[in-house]
């Protein structure tokens, strides 16, 4: 099993409030399509790319990592906003050489739009969660694997010069048209 989890960021030059809102894609391990739901990470307002490393309020930054499969319970405290269950992101913390962020997790968006870099999973008009995190946990574990690898992927539309401007694993932007890509 694989996910990645893939989102169109606002322009960095926006004064846009708007919200990344992306997919999370479950891949089986022959890479068929398995499931995807509209997910997001980050609060309104705090998700351009020039804010993957502000603490507790942007993205969760582009790159590789690792979901364990087992679900964990979210403390009582916190449930209004997660749901009943989380699934782990490794690693704990990740860096750009100056800021460290992480504890990272994979929850339902339940209380107000957005998360702290966390990747939630929507709910439709009548606030109920597209896919339980539940479901998820036991889709990720239907081939026997206890920690699947999770790609997260970023595209920037800039209106201005009309180019798109990738960020993937290796959190460095890449150019679509100097022929990179992720």
């Amino acid at each position: 099993m694989r996910l990645v989890y893939h989102a169109v960021l606002p322009e960095p030059s926006s004064a846009n409030r708007s919200l990344a809102v992306g997919q999370l894609l479950v891949f089986d391990s022959k890479y068929s399509l398995r499931a995807s739901v509209a997910a997001v990470s980050g609060l309104p307002g705090d998700c351009s790319s020039r804010n993957f490393w502000e603490y507790g309020r942007s993205s969760i930054p582009p790159g590789i990592y690792t979901v364990l499969t087992e679900l964990a319970p979210v403390s009582p405290n916190l449930r209004a906003a997660m749901g009943e269950y989380k699934l782990i992101i490794k690693p704990d913390y990740v860096t750009d050489g100056r800021v460290h962020r992480g504890l990272f997790r994979i929850h339902l968006d339940a209380g107000y739009l957005g998360t702290e870099g966390c990747i939630g999973i929507m709910r439709d008009t009548e606030r109920k969660p597209l896919m339980s995190v539940t479901l998820l946990s036991d889709m990720l574990r239907s081939e026997g694997e206890k920690e699947v690898m999770l790609s997260v992927r970023y595209e920037v539309w800039d209106a201005k010069d009309l180019s798109t401007t990738y960020y993937g694993e290796d959190y460095r932007p890449v150019r679509a048209a100097e022929g990179g890509g992720v």
